[in-house]
């Protein structure tokens, strides 16, 4: 509660020395997005496992925006609710030419965590038809899912996988997995102002990605850690605001992200670890993708 304070308290001091040159917004955030992790495992450029999360969340998260002349400083966090929706598909395939699929289960999907902090600092242009803004971006977010009950199928006999084979089910969970993204890049944005009405397209880069992932698989007492640091991202933004009023208004905007990396593996066992068994196979290349649909809706208030 102080640190609010003292916040409020620089924004005021500030407002009364910069006058009308400094602005400062901020808005609370409710929002639902349709995301989907995909994690891939190769052996001698041969794909041995896929695994997909298809995660849908509710979230609620705080954008705070510092304008002192054109230079703008755009501060944005987020939380899911924690939520038990989306499904877990996971295939190993047989490593040959033909790359078959040998097993194949589906399971549910536990949200247990996925929030993220965004920094974007730019500079505006204010041309006579629209603004221009340009500048730097980081992104860091935290995923953390389980994949929970559901079945397995495994052929006879060594043979490909149908679709037709008996069911297995399974109680409990059975995946646990956690990314760690960090993206650094650049950012454009168009900006375009009528009497109530402002509409905004954003689009960013990401030369510079960072991903960690420890993904754990029970059944098989294995841990695996990721390490991704080839790659890169993107995201492209809408935004539609309308003001109610001078201080207020309302805004939605829908924003598409797309990531793809990939690195290491290190293979853990699950349990007590020594020496000689920590990090044993450090030969398998994994990747992934990660894409995400969201929808935002926003109160701005300027104070």
């Amino acid at each position: 509660m102080k640190k609010l304070i003292l916040l409020f308290a620089f924004v005021l001091s500030m407002q009364n020395i910069c006058s009308q040159n400094f602005t400062f917004e901020i808005a609370p955030l409710v929002g639902f997005s349709f995301a989907k992790i995909d994690e891939l495992v190769y052996s001698n450029n041969i794909k041995e496992s896929h695994l997909e999360w298809h995660n849908y969340k509710p979230s609620v998260g705080i954008n705070a925006v510092v304008s002192v002349e054109n230079f703008i400083c755009d501060f944005t966090m987020q939380s899911c609710i924690p939520v038990a929706l989306g499904k877990v598909t996971d295939k190993d395939f047989f490593i040959s030419e033909q790359n078959p699929i040998a097993m194949f289960s589906e399971h549910n999907l536990i949200t247990d965590k996925d929030y993220s902090f965004e920094l974007n600092l730019s500079y505006k242009f204010n041309l006579p038809i629209l603004k221009i803004g340009l500048g730097v971006s980081g992104i860091y977010s935290n995923t953390k899912m389980e994949a929970a009950d559901g079945y397995l199928q495994y052929p006879n006999g060594h043979k490909e996988w149908t679709g037709n084979e008996n069911k297995d089910f399974l109680n409990g969970t059975v995946i646990s997995y956690e990314q760690s993204r960090f993206l650094a890049g650049m950012t454009i944005f168009l900006q375009k102002e009528f009497s109530s009405l402002s509409f905004l397209l954003k689009g960013s880069f990401y030369p510079f990605v960072s991903v960690e992932c420890i993904d754990n698989h029970f059944l098989r007492s294995v841990q695996f850690l990721d390490s991704m640091k080839e790659g890169f991202a993107y995201s492209v933004k809408f935004n539609a605001d309308w003001k109610i009023n001078k201080t207020n208004s309302l805004f939605l905007n829908t924003s598409f992200s797309y990531l793809a990396a990939e690195g290491n593996s290190f293979v853990n066992p699950l349990g007590i670890i020594t020496s000689e068994t920590k990090e044993t196979d450090k030969t398998c290349t994994v990747a992934t993708n990660y894409c995400d649909l969201s929808f935002v809706l926003g109160f701005l208030i300027q104070i």
